[in-house]
């Protein structure tokens, strides 16, 4: 579950900007997560699920498109991150 503030309200301040631009507008709330697997089936159970710490250096827009031979994400922009 995201608690950064600041990740939240960039997330809100991208999502105004959609709106204010007539772009699309999602109906759910942000919620940042790693796919790790997709479509994964008869995956066992882990009794404990570990925590994952990461300090990224950069934010990247993607673009999702469906291929004949699966998604492709494509980066369509980056920006570093600074402390």
């Amino acid at each position: 579950i995201a608690e950064d503030p600041a990740l939240m309200a960039l997330a809100k301040a991208a999502q105004q900007l959609a709106d204010d631009l007539g772009l699309h507008s999602s109906e759910y709330d942000y919620r940042p997560h790693i796919t790790l697997m997709r479509r994964a089936g008869n995956l066992p159970k882990l009794e404990h699920i570990p925590t994952l710490d990461l300090t990224p250096s950069e934010l990247q827009l993607y673009e999702s498109l469906s291929t004949p031979t699966g998604v492709e994400y494509r980066i369509l922009a980056s920006w570093p991150l600074s402390d």
